[in-house]
């Protein structure tokens, strides 16, 4: 996991509910560096953004100890406790790893009927929950993985998807 933090010398990165400094580069780059990825952010740090909204084009996981706290197109996590599953794919077939989740997440999202819910979810489902998500993004488990595991990986999908071809003929 890579970290974007901009801070002062004591550590703290706001004074209340904003940036400490507004510097324009820095915000070019931290859109560049952040499309397409996960993003990690606090409820009050939500709130400045906005109209109160989660930023386009991530994944972004808000932090809230209240259990009511929702937010639009947002992963709600109330806990700090991540669960590591071993996670499979149908878009990387036979191929699974460990993958790091969210114990409890928050999601809210319209019913056949057009009406807005909001489900909390832990275990297989809250794990289910965000690899769907991920894929809304254009995410798969193995970009969770370290470079070394993920090019195993696929160097091993690679390899029996050529035996298999052959084995075809």
């Amino acid at each position: 996991m890579k970290c974007i933090v901009a801070a002062d010398k004591k550590w703290g990165i706001g004074l209340k509910n904003k940036l400490l400094v507004h510097i324009p580069e820095d915000m070019k780059t931290f859109r560049n560096l952040t499309i397409g990825k996960v993003v990690i952010l606090g409820r009050k740090t939500l709130e400045t953004f906005p109209n109160g909204l989660p930023l386009q084009g991530r994944t972004n996981i808000i932090m809230s100890r209240n259990a009511d706290f929702t937010a639009k197109d947002a992963i709600i996590a109330h806990s700090e406790e991540i669960l590591c599953r071993n996670e499979g794919c149908l878009s990387v077939p036979r191929e699974y790893a460990d993958v790091d989740r969210f114990a409890v997440v928050t999601v809210e999202y319209l019913d056949k009927k057009g009406e807005k819910k909001t489900r909390t979810a832990d275990g297989l489902l809250g794990m289910a929950i965000q690899h769907e998500l991920d894929h809304l993004d254009g995410i798969l488990f193995i970009d969770y993985l370290s470079k070394l595991k993920r090019d195993k990986l696929l160097h091993h999908l690679e390899k029996r998807r050529k035996k298999e071809a052959k084995e075809a003929e």
